[in-house]
């Protein structure tokens, strides 16, 4: 315990740890803003019914409820095929290959395979379409259809508006009374208000945390080595386990303790909301999901800063969890909404509805974090090993490396001098 509070305090003094949650700060009041506090003061001051607002009993005389995204064919295809008629009309597709914007120009004979494309599922060219938007004459069954949309993604390069995963967006059902009704009471006697906002509040931070927590971890190890304190460290009376495990779970709870610190702000929002209206509120709803969430996530960018920061005594891991995370980020991008928890090292859930997706796949959501958290123990005991290997003399990764590129030089250096 001496030994994690010490390691705690030397955390504390990094100036990269500040930077991270300068960091985290800037994502939250650019990304999230005061998510909780909008919501509280258009109830306490309403213009009218907002469906989107979770905090709004739905009237039974209200006009609209809002609408939910659905993959309705007879919706889709004519949609769909109105926004390629006027991104053909400009030669300018917008697709997102890797998570950026991206307008793509499509040469004379790509423009042609379009406007194949087009005719394939109308009998008709974009041309003579034109004047027909409202009318549009579809000719092929919506498999056909789906198939032809694929192909035309693949000429774009992937990300377009009309890959598989994206045509549900052209299409809508609207939610009836007693469906936002059902909503609302989930809402208020399951999430306990706080429930939704939390699973929302650790979408945008576990963002940050997939990408940014790295560097503190990679830096702090880096730092032995260059002030020249390696040797003192390893020759000190804790064990290889005692030290890493210390030092690991120093830093995990150092850079959990912002978040926590952070999500005190809505929670104090939305209990004195409740206390006011008589709702019951889950105080502990942000703790239970940043645990629960966010823990594993952070475990894993932890601990593969240890193992391979301690194998290399290099900052290779940042490039390595930037790329993961990034990727995993981008392929999670389809389920954004929550309900898919297979890989995902950052669990999706960008909305304050769609409770019943999480609760669908919490079997798969409860294995996903547990694998992580086995995972990042894994790799600490990998790291404790190689720890342990340096200590005695055994391993150098670093040194071998730099010896090598010092023999290298010596003879470019002798022949220059010749």
């Amino acid at each position: 315990m001496k030994l994690f509070l010490t390691e705690c305090r030397q955390t504390s003094k990094s100036m990269i740890y500040f930077v991270f949650i300068g960091v985290m700060l800037l994502f939250y009041f650019t990304q999230l803003s005061d998510f909780a506090g909008t919501d509280i003061a258009e109830v306490q001051n309403p213009s009218g019914y907002n469906s989107q607002n979770p905090l709004m009993k739905p009237p039974p005389d209200a006009d609209n409820y809002g609408s939910v995204e659905a993959e309705i064919p007879e919706q889709v295809m004519p949609a769909a095929l109105n926004q390629l008629l006027s991104e053909y009309a400009n030669n300018e597709y917008t697709t997102y290959p890797v998570g950026f914007y991206k307008n793509v120009k499509l040469s004379q004979k790509q423009q042609e395979k379009v406007a194949a494309i087009v005719k394939d599922i109308t009998g008709q060219r974009p041309e003579d379409l034109m004047n027909k938007q409202d009318k549009l004459p579809i000719l092929i069954t919506y498999e056909s259809f789906k198939v032809k949309m694929a192909e035309l993604d693949t000429m774009l390069g992937g990300g377009s508006n009309y890959e598989e995963s994206r045509l549900q967006e052209y299409g809508n059902t609207p939610v009836t009374y007693e469906e936002k009704l059902a909503e609302y009471h989930n809402f208020i006697q399951v999430d306990q208000v706080t429930g939704a906002y939390a699973r929302y509040f650790c979408d945008y931070m576990g963002i940050v945390i997939s990408l940014f927590s790295v560097f503190v971890p990679v830096a702090f190890l880096i730092r032995d080595r260059k002030a020249g304190v390696k040797e003192l460290l390893y020759s000190r009376k804790y064990s290889s386990a005692g030290f890493i495990l210390a030092r690991y779970f120093a830093l995990v709870t150092m850079l959990l303790l912002p978040v926590l610190l952070l999500s005190l702000l809505p929670l104090t929002q939305l209990a004195l909301y409740g206390s006011k209206h008589h709702i019951t509120v889950d105080l502990w709803a942000f703790a239970k999901y940043i645990l629960a969430w966010l823990l594993p996530t952070l475990m894993t960018t932890t601990a593969v800063a240890f193992v391979l920061t301690t194998l290399t005594d290099t900052p290779i891991a940042i490039a390595v969890q930037l790329f993961w995370s990034y990727t995993d980020i981008l392929s999670g991008s389809s389920y954004i909404y929550g309900g898919h928890y297979g890989t995902q090292l950052a669990i999706r859930h960008n909305t304050l509805g769609n409770l019943q997706a999480m609760l669908d796949g919490l079997p798969a959501l409860i294995l996903n974090r547990s694998l992580y958290v086995l995972f990042s123990l894994l790799l600490v005991g990998v790291t404790i090993v190689l720890y342990e290997l340096k200590r005695r003399g055994k391993l150098d990764v670093y040194g071998y490396f730099h010896q090598i590129l010092r023999n290298r030089k010596s003879p470019i250096k002798a022949d220059t001098m010749g």
